[in-house]
């Protein structure tokens, strides 16, 4: 999730230094990531990964380097980390994802019995004795089913408006700012729904500003692209169109 957050700093900064070393950290995210054992971040990885490749205007030059690194970094992880991403294959062999599973049976067994309620916060010590390890068996077993739609309406809104947002800012010249960073906090956004489909980090602040941030992104695109209409009125009468800005903001 930090990763795409960073490139949005990058792309802000001046100093070539700064720059530079902020995109040093990238290969040691993705190693420290690696070298976690978790394989939700592996998951997390690939599908960050795929994001930045089709987002990026030079893919000729990050192909290559994605496959040399992966050629480095494989070679150097213990074959005991090999065996645990096997497991995401054969899950029934494995003692610790079985206990996932059980914990998100209990969980949404709980939330079919109480299905406006549910167990409350940190409900798991009632339910399951054993952490969700998940954030949607999370939301949903400890607030029930009306709760865990406001919470899911919150990613997967916030999803499609940058995507949208991101769609109609390439139809305007001076906004690219706009799709780098709709791009960008879209991208964080969708990491953050895939790793914690095995962590329970409902909670987690930093969802909650990202969220916030699309919505920010959003208004303030909005003001420019009516500045820029404006201006364009003004430059290029007999050529203006009139622009529907509410309809915009609400798309």
């Amino acid at each position: 999730m930090a990763i795409p957050l960073l490139l949005v700093l990058e792309k802000e900064l001046t100093k070539k230094w700064l720059k530079t070393g902020i995109m040093l950290t990238i290969p040691v995210i993705y190693a420290a990531s690696l070298s976690s054992w978790s394989r939700g971040a592996l998951l997390t990885m690939i599908a960050l990964t795929f994001m930045l490749i089709s987002d990026s205007k030079r893919k000729h030059l990050m192909i290559p380097v994605i496959i040399a690194g992966a050629f480095i970094l494989i070679p150097a992880m213990p074959e005991e980390w090999f065996g645990r991403m096997h497991t995401l294959e054969t899950y029934e062999e494995d003692l610790s994802a079985m206990s996932r599973i059980e914990a998100w049976v209990d969980g949404w067994n709980y939330a079919l019995s109480h299905p406006f309620t549910g167990a409350g916060f940190d409900g798991w010590i009632h339910v399951t004795m054993r952490d969700w390890h998940s954030s949607y068996i999370e939301m949903l077993a400890e607030h029930g089913f009306i709760a865990f739609g406001l919470w899911i309406s919150l990613l997967v809104g916030s999803v499609f408006s940058l995507t949208g947002l991101k769609r109609k800012a390439k139809r305007i010249d001076g906004m690219e700012w706009v799709i780098h960073y709709s791009s960008m906090v879209r991208a964080s956004i969708i990491c953050y729904m895939i790793g914690t489909a095995f962590l329970g980090l409902s909670y987690w602040d930093l969802i909650y500003h990202l969220i916030f941030i699309s919505v920010l992104i959003k208004q303030f695109a909005a003001k420019e692209f009516s500045e820029r209409e404006e201006l364009r009125s003004e430059q290029f009468p007999s050529k203006a169109k009139p622009i529907n800005v509410q309809a915009f903001k609400q798309k």
